[in-house]
């Protein structure tokens, strides 16, 4: 049973996501990448990993969760502990609400951290200027 999200309609639709891993008890697999889960979402997120037995994989990559960023990576170490099955990808994670990643090249100031989808043309080009 894989399930792929990709959420950005509204808070409510987040915080019902959260409610359905947390009650789920036949979801083994969830992408979350890119999906904009900020610091409220961690924090509910966390308690839906742990109540949560079925899930077996889960990637959380390149989102801000900001200050509640380490209350759920200590929710993803304690569940892989329990389970040898469980696995979990969280790259490109910001755990400080102050740093933003941007979507514009300033050619004066090029570094800081950008959030790219390298499917897109734009950020194809923006990635080369980037590499230079």
């Amino acid at each position: 049973n894989k399930t792929s999200a990709a959420i950005r309609q509204g808070a409510d639709d987040k915080h019902a996501l959260v409610e359905m891993i947390a009650m789920s008890r036949s979801l083994t697999d969830l992408d979350l990448s890119n999906c904009r889960l900020g610091a409220n979402l961690g924090k509910a997120l966390a308690a839906a990993i742990r109540a949560n037995s079925s899930l077996e994989a889960l990637k959380l990559d390149n989102n801000a969760f900001g200050e509640a960023g380490e209350g759920l990576m200590a929710a993803l170490r304690i569940r892989q502990e329990g389970s040898a099955h469980f696995k979990y990808t969280c790259d490109n994670i910001l755990f400080d609400p102050s740093t933003q990643c941007n979507r514009q090249y300033d050619a004066s100031n090029p570094p800081g951290h950008y959030l790219l989808d390298l499917s897109l043309p734009a950020d194809q080009t923006l990635a080369k200027l980037l590499v230079k």
